[in-house]
Formats: C-alpha cells, structure tokens, sequence
C-alpha cells in the first residue's frame, strides 16, 4: 500500500509505512469504537509512535519480533486473553 500527501508547496510526498500504519490506527482507534480492551500490534522495528498512541488512547499495546508471523501469534494471545485486535503493522 502506497500513500502520498500534498506537503506545503503542493507537491506529492510519498508517506513511510509508519506514517501509514499510524494513520490508520489513529482513524480506527478513534472513530470505530470498541466493546472490548481494544489492542494493537506491532514489532519491534517499527516506530514507537504506535505505543505512545495507545497509551494516550488508553488501547493496549504488544510489540514483537519482525515478521507477520509474530504480529498474528500476538494477536491470537491477545484475543484469548479477551482484547480485540484492532490493527497489527510493521514498518516493511
């Protein structure tokens, strides 16, 4: 998934993955409310904007090794533990 924003002098700036992933977690988090612990995923080469978020949120936050694989383990804890999953990224 690529992105880009006008900047200032109205030209296309292409945004990082981080950019990105935080964009969409603060849409989700913000304007699709949840019954549960809500929680987000993200590993360990990724930003720490996502983890300051959620906590200005009040969301839960897991970070884990690079690679989906981890993202998904997480998410399945997290649900068996009784959070819904919101959103897992890493910065790819």
């Amino acid at each position: 998934l690529a992105i880009a924003a006008r900047d200032a002098p109205g030209h296309h700036v292409q945004l990082s993955g981080d950019q990105v992933g935080a964009l969409l977690a603060y849409y989700l988090l913000t304007e699709k409310p949840g019954g549960a612990e809500r929680a987000v995923v993200t590993t360990i080469v990724s930003s720490s904007l996502l983890s300051r978020m959620a906590a200005a949120l009040g969301v839960r936050y897991a970070e884990t090794l690079t690679g989906f694989k981890w993202i998904a383990n997480r998410a399945l804890q997290l649900e068996a533990e009784g959070a819904e999953l919101v959103m897992g990224y890493e910065e790819a």
